[in-house]
């Protein structure tokens, strides 16, 4: 949430507490007009001053716009895909929610694409399902995604030097 003195305040429905910090976002950056993984920088008080790139520029608040609605409702479907019962997260997997699981996260990444967490899980159900080469597809867009966006994960990255090897 914009505030109106160009600090930022993080509401996470997905929290206990609804004022949550988090040590890496996805934001859009207005000056370079695309996705981008930054770092928080909190006040005293918990608000976002500004946010810095993986690789140090620092970016004002006000640089900075939340995610757009399709790259949301995206994350809609990827959560959904993610805790399906008996799909992705299910303890255990069954065919039955891992097929559900497939089809929230192909819906995820039919919105917007360039979602690199629902293309990176999307990986992973095709490899729980056999479906090893649509999954290592998966893997390597994830982590071109990751990687143009200014941060790769560990896992996105082991699961490409995976593929590549």
């Amino acid at each position: 949430m914009r505030l109106t003195d160009g600090r930022d305040l993080l509401i996470d429905a997905s929290e206990r507490r609804p004022k949550a910090t988090h040590q890496g976002l996805f934001m859009t950056d207005k000056v370079a007009d695309h996705y981008r993984f930054v770092e928080p920088e909190y006040d005293h008080n918990g608000l976002i001053t500004g946010y810095r790139t993986v690789g140090g520029r620092r970016l004002p608040a006000r640089s900075t716009r939340s995610l757009d609605a399709r790259f949301l409702r995206s994350q809609f479907y990827f959560y959904r895909g993610e805790r399906a019962p008996g799909g992705f997260l299910g303890r255990p997997a069954t065919p039955t929610g891992l097929t559900a699981s497939a089809r929230y996260l192909e819906r995820a990444v039919a919105i917007r694409p360039e979602n690199p967490l629902a293309v990176y899980v999307l990986g992973h159900v095709y490899r729980k399902q056999g479906r090893t080469d649509a999954a290592k597809g998966q893997y390597v867009h994830a982590y071109e995604l990751y990687r143009r966006f200014g941060y790769v994960p560990v896992g996105p990255r082991t699961a490409y030097d995976d593929v590549i090897q």
